[in-house]
C-alpha cells in the first residue's frame, strides 16, 4: 500500500550531510512506491516569523483569546502548486 509522504527540510546548505540524507530518504521512499512531497523551507524563504500581515480577523486582548485567526500556510500552498 503506497502513501502519500510529506518531507520539510530545513537546513541552509542542501549539499550538507543533512541533505544527504534527505535525498537518501526521499529515494528510500520512492523505491517502496510512495509519493514524496517536499518542502524546502530555505529554497521557499519561508519566515517562522507570524506579522502582522498573516493575521486576518479581529485580535481581542491577551487572556481573551485571538477570534477570526487566518494563517497563510505557506508550506501547503507551496506543496499544492
Amino acid at each position: 500500500m503506497s502513501k502519500t509522504v510529506l518531507i520539510v527540510f530545513a537546513h541552509p546548505e542542501r549539499e550538507s550531510f543533512n541533505g544527504k540524507m534527505l535525498d537518501t530518504a526521499v529515494q528510500a521512499l520512492q523505491d517502496r512506491g510512495h509519493e514524496v512531497l517536499l518542502s524546502d523551507l530555505y529554497a521557499m524563504k519561508f519566515s517562522p516569523c507570524l506579522s502582522r500581515h498573516d493575521i486576518a480577523g479581529e485580535l481581542y486582548t491577551y487572556g481573551c483569546g485571538v477570534l477570526g485567526l487566518r494563517l497563510r500556510c505557506q508550506i501547503l500552498s507551496k506543496n499544492r502548486e
